[in-house]
């Protein structure tokens, strides 16, 4: 899949999810986005979301079949972030971060659900 195709999910994604602050597909192996979208009225910036990318490469990597970590969510006082491994990618992680102002925890999975299935169509392409 092209940087542009990926882009234009991320992009879609936090468009789409009431409240997102940004959204990235993470490359398990390197830590390193290979693709990613901030709201721009966000408060998150593009660092933010590379260092989230990194921590969830090393939450989700390196793991034997069956061990490694499936999902994780984080809440801070602004904000929820939820990560996944996206489904049909062995090497893809998906981040996003929602504003708490802006939505509830069950929402905020919800969200996650839709976009990992974006995801997942994307990556099969």
């Amino acid at each position: 899949m092209r940087k542009a195709d990926l882009q234009s999910v991320c992009a879609r994604i936090t468009g789409d999810v009431d409240g997102a602050l940004g959204c990235a597909l993470v490359h398990l192996e390197t830590g390193l986005p290979l693709a990613f979208s901030v709201a721009s009225e966000s408060r998150f910036g593009s660092a933010a979301i590379e260092l989230l990318c990194a921590v969830g490469a090393t939450c989700f990597g390196g793991a034997e079949d069956g061990e490694a970590v499936q999902e994780l969510q984080a809440t801070t006082a602004d904000a929820f972030q939820f990560m996944a491994l996206v489904p049909g990618r062995v090497d893809g992680l998906l981040v996003l971060v929602i504003d708490r102002e802006a939505t509830n925890l069950g929402l905020g999975w919800m969200a996650m659900r839709r976009a990992l299935a974006a995801a997942g169509e994307a990556g099969s392409q």
